[in-house]
Formats: structure tokens, C-alpha cells, sequence
């Protein structure tokens, strides 16, 4: 038995997409269905053998197929896409499944996940926010700041909705976690002056490090700055000093003006000061009992051991999620390997292990960083816990609790799949690359993982010890190119050319005609192409607008698993006219 479900801004169009549903024959509507999620998956997607894993293959493309069916194809000037909430396109009863509002997931769990393959639906994610812009300089100006504070919980018009006041009032992280976004979304731009332009990213830049400069508290004696009263996204613990996350988030913040500022050629009176207040944020630190550095989640806190402003009872003293251990990724601040472990260790016992989904992940990103994957496998695979069949839906708690549809849950699990077992970063001027194994694979593919304008198809062989990557399409002038580890720097810039290169660390970044000399592809006996110097220059072919294949696999040659690993593709059937969801 199947269903129908039509989707509206409002209820004409419910109807009427719902009646052209039903008048078509259900192998034609099907078809297009299916037709539809290929195309998205054939040009943006993780692709995992699903005989070597089906598990894991069927959650990457559940997660795929929950994130993007509930982001509009484009925007409607005329209805306002507000931005994804926890639960999508769940519901619920009132006050349950967080009212389609959209809180900090979509902006530090949702949107990374789709940033590199589907960037059209991730600005969507940005201009929720830019929207409402002029709503977070009206909270901020509420609760007695200046500049832009975007609300804990954001709704239609932006301005704060929470009904619990303390996330409301003091979990401001948000503002930063925005402010990251933004970041990002200009770092993975070709064209970045004309997005900054068309979204007014510098006015929301230099909106947002004014909250911050008005927020903190700053001892010029001492040269240290504060924020105080705040709540970190652990929600166990409330109205604290120097939250770890929050400070760092905030510097994220007060640095970003500069950064947009210095692509636009514009300046600011303020940028020296937010620089200073910057460079002088504080970030609490302990040494353990064996000597090794760690820090803390905020002033006073000791693990462990239940603190004062513990939302929790007195005989708790855990951690709800990632809070602490985000600081390294995404946030990415500079630590030694050594203090990076010991935030893991000191974290991973105490955060509570029926908290919300998208935490083990991180903590997997971050043993992989390490070099430690039988640890991450441990706790990747925690991920499994809250993927609820038959439909491959996810909850917010293990075994089925809290918000369904759990979208957060699984943008944390897709992070951990590109950040954590690809090793991805993304920098100002670069993209790196550490490949690994996924769990009881040989291999695995980045299906066109966009970067700088170019659509390129990433695989990694473990068996065979090489990557393969191809630029499958480019939209940009820039000269791409990837360089590896060893010293060998290879030709993006031309489309359809297929590199295969020996299997290690590496990055994407711009070709430097003054000291790189590009590789040829010259294998080896052993299978590896460590090549040899080549006077190739950069490719003149234009760009390319190829489409999705056509002959039933994905671009590189692997077979689609569409209709076998989407089971609620053959139950539930949207009508495609109507695909772009708006929450309310």
C-alpha cells in the first residue's frame, strides 16, 4: 500500500499538487519520485558499497534523503524559507519536536552536512538567517546589547520564542555558531564578493561582533576579557562564567568582520578593538592528576563533580552532549595532540550516555584525528542506537526518545563520515584531506563534493592504497588543484580528467604558478602514481554542465542503490512540483 503526500505553503497548493498526484498514472509518479533522488544523489552524496555495509550505506542515504526533503529547491521571495528545525518536518503534539522552530542544529549540524554537496541548499540555510537579521539586532537591543543576538529559538519573524528562559537569555553561543556558518559557506565560495554583496554578509558580520564586544567584560589591567551568565550547549549547566565554547565562538565572531571586510576592501572603525577583545578571551584550563593539560567546560567546573548551576539533581554530575570537545572541530582552534586526547578522555565518561544523537559522533571525528579508529569505530557505530526502522528515521535519544524526525542526529553523523573518516577541513585557503576506512569497508566515494565553483567525484581505495579524483564539472576560473603530502601537486582544472594517486594526506587549494609544478599521471609498478614533474599548465576547456549519468550509476561508475536502500521512497511518495517545504 502506498501513500500520497502534497506539500504546500498553503492549503490551495496542498490540493492542487495533491490532485495532479493523483491523476497521473503511480508508475510515472514513482518514477519521477525516483528519477528526482537520483539526480541529487548522483550529484551530491557519500557513496558506501551497501554489500560490504548496508547498514551503514542505508543511513547515509536516509540521512540524505530526511536533510534534503525538507530544504526548498529555491527560494520563494514570497514565502520565506525560515530554516530546518530539529525535527524537519516532524511535528508532533504542541511543544514536542521543538515546533519547527530552528535552533543552533541547523546552523552547527545540518548545514555543514550538505555544504559541500549541495551549496544551493545550504545558502537557503544562510539567508534564514540574514533574513532575520533585523529581529536579532531587536533581541539583542531587548536584553540590553547592541549589534545582532539571533535567538536561541527562531521562528518566522526571527525574534526570540523560547519558552524555557534560560536557553532564551543565555544560551548565545548561537550567535556564533551563525557567525561560523557564514564563515564557512565564503570559505567553500568561488565568487565570494558578490555573495557577501547579494546576502549582506558584511553588515551581518559587523552586527554580529558588535553583540559580542557588547557582551563581554574586559579587565584592562589585567588584559583578559569574559563573558559571564551564559549557557554553553551544555544544557545541564546553567548561567556560568567563561563557557569554553561560547568564548571561542564569540572570538570566531569578533575575527569574522575582518575577514569579510579584507575580501570586500572596506574597513570599520572597530576592527582594532574587536581584535583586541579577541586576542584576549579567556579559556578555562585544568591539569589532571597525571600532569596532562585539559579544558575546562567553564570557571569552577570540575568533572565529575555536581556544580551549583547544575540543571540536573545533586547526584548527577554529567555533561548533556558535545560541548567542550567541539573546540578542535568545528570550531578549530590550535591545541597539542596531547590536550586534544585528554579533552576526549576527561569528556567522554562523564557526558550522558542518553543524551542527544549527534554527540558520539564527534567524539568518533575526534579518535580519528588522533589516529585512533578501533576507539572511533566504538563510538560511530553508538550512532545505530537512535536510527529507528523500518523507515530509517532517527530519534534525538537513543532507542527511540525525544524528537522525531532527528535531522540534527544525523547531520552529526554525516560530519563524522566527511570531517572525521575523510578528514576534511575547511580553511581560508585550502581543503584538507585524511582518508580512512569506514567501518568494514574497502572503500568509499565523495560524489560531487563541491569546492571554489568545481564538482568533483573523491575515492578513496583502501584495498588498493590509491585515491581516484575527477572534476566532474566547473562553474569557476580558479585553477584547482590537489596537493599531496609527499610533495606531488596534481591538475584539477580539467574536466573529465581522472587522477589516481598514491592514498595519503592531502589538500585542495589554488594553484601557484611560482612554485608548483604540476604532476603527470605516470603509474607505477606497485599501483601508486607518484609521477614525475610535468610543464602542463592550466587547462583553457570551459566549464562543463554536465548532468547527473544516465545510464543507471552515479558519476565514477558505481551502481545506484536508490530504490533497495530508501524504504520509504516506495511508501511514501512526494509530489515533486511541491518539493520545497516551508516551515511554519
Amino acid at each position: 500500500m502506498s501513500s500520497i503526500i502534497s506539500i504546500g505553503v498553503d492549503s490551495k497548493d496542498a490540493i492542487m499538487g495533491l490532485f495532479t498526484a493523483v491523476e497521473m498514472p503511480y508508475d510515472a509518479l514513482l518514477q519521477l519520485h525516483s528519477d528526482k533522488w537520483e539526480s541529487y544523489f548522483n550529484t551530491g552524496f557519500i557513496y558506501v558499497d551497501p554489500q560490504q555495509n548496508f547498514q551503514l550505506a542505508q543511513t547515509i542515504y536516509g540521512s540524505f534523503y530526511y536533510l534534503l526533503s525538507s530544504i526548498p529547491n529555491k527560494q520563494d521571495p514570497k514565502n520565506r524559507f525560515i530554516g530546518l528545525s530539529p525535527g524537519g518536518l516532524a511535528r508532533g503534539p504542541s511543544n514536542t519536536d521543538y515546533s519547527g522552530h530552528v535552533f543552533w542544529d541547523q546552523d552547527t549540524w545540518m548545514y555543514p552536512a550538505i555544504l559541500n554537496f549541495h551549496p544551493e541548499q545550504a545558502r537557503l540555510l544562510i539567508e534564514s538567517r540574514t533574513g532575520t537579521l533585523a529581529a536579532a539586532k531587536a533581541n539583542a537591543q531587548k536584553d540590553g546589547y547592541q549589534g545582532a543576538k539571533f535567538a536561541w529559538e527562531s521562528a518566522f519573524t526571527g525574534i526570540e520564542t523560547s519558552p524555557w528562559p534560560p536557553s532564551g537569555l543565555y544560551e548565545i553561543h548561537i550567535t556564533g555558531d551563525v557567525a561560523l556558518a557564514v564563515r564557512q559557506f565564503l570559505y567553500v565560495t568561488d565568487d565570494k564578493l558578490r555573495v557577501i554583496r547579494e546576502l549582506k554578509l558584511d553588515e551581518m558580520a559587523i552586527e554580529i561582533a558588535t553583540f559580542w564586544q557588547s557582551r563581554a567584560e574586559c579587565d584592562d589591567a589585567a588584559g583578559v576579557c569574559g563573558i559571564f551568565d551564559v549557557m554553553g550547549p551544555d544544557e545541564y549547566h546553567s548561567r556560568i562564567n567563561n563557557s569554553v565554547y561560547t568564548n571561542y565562538a564569540a572570538k570566531l565572531s569578533l575575527d569574522l568582520p575582518a575577514y569579510v571586510l579584507n575580501i570586500t576592501g572596506d574597513s570599520h572603525p572597530d576592527l582594532s578593538k574587536w581584535a583586541q577583545t579577541s586576542s584576549r578571551l579567556t579559556y578555562p584550563t585544568a591539569i589532571r592528576a597525571d600532569g596532562k593539560k585539559f579544558h575546562l567546560e567553564f570557571d569552577g567546573f570540575t568533572p565529575g563533580v555536581w556544580h551549583p548551576s547544575s540543571e540536573t539533581p545533586n547526584d548527577t554530575a554529567e555533561v548533556k552532549q558535545a560541548d567542550v570537545i567541539l573546540l578542535a572541530y568545528p570550531f578549530g582552534m590550535e591545541m597539542s595532540a596531547e590536550m586534544r586526547q585528554t579533552d576526549l578522555e576527561v569528556y567522554r565518561p562523564i557526558t550522558d550516555p542518553h543524551g542527544p544523537a549527534m554527540t558520539w559522533g564527534m567524539f568518533a571525528l575526534g579518535y580519528l584525528e588522533l589516529g585512533h579508529p578501533e576507539n572511533a569505530t566504538e563510538l560511530f557505530d553508538k550512532n545505530y542506537e537512535n536510527v529507528v526502522q523500518p523507515f530509517g528515521v532517527w530519534s534525538e535519544v537513543p532507542n527511540g526518545g525525544g524528537a522525531l524526525n532527528f535531522l540534527t542526529g544525523m547531520g552529526g553523523y554525516l560530519q563524522a563520515i566527511v570531517n572525521g573518516y575523510a578528514g576534511v577541513r575547511l580553511m581560508a585557503d585550502h581543503v584538507t584531506l585524511h582518508p580512512q576506512a569506514l567501518p568494514k569497508t574497502s572503500s568509499w566515494k565523495l560524489v560531487g563534493y563541491r569546492h571554489l565553483g568545481y564538482r568533483l567525484d573523491i575515492a578513496f581505495d583502501f584495498a588498493a592504497n590509491v585515491t581516484t579524483i575527477e572534476t566532474i564539472a566547473k562553474l569557476s576560473t580558479t585553477h584547482l588543484v590537489l596537493a599531496l603530502e609527499s610533495g606531488a601537486v596534481y591538475d584539477l582544472s580539467r574536466v573529465g580528467h581522472r587522477h589516481t594517486v598514491h592514498l595519503e594526506k592531502g589538500v585542495l587549494r589554488t594553484y601557484n604558478p611560482a612554485t608548483d609544478v604540476l604532476t603527470t599521471d605516470t603509474p607505477s609498478t606497485d599501483g601508486t602514481t607518484p609521477g614525475g614533474p610535468s610543464t602542463e599548465g592550466p587547462s583553457t576547456k570551459g566549464p562543463s554542465t554536465e548532468g547527473p549519468s544516465t545510464d543507471g550509476t552515479t558519476p565514477g561508475g558505481q551502481p545506484t542503490q536508490t530504490a533497495s536502500l530508501i524504504a520509504v521512497s516506495s511508501v511514501v511518495i512526494f509530489c515533486l512540483s511541491l518539493m520545497a517545504v516551508y516551515l511554519s
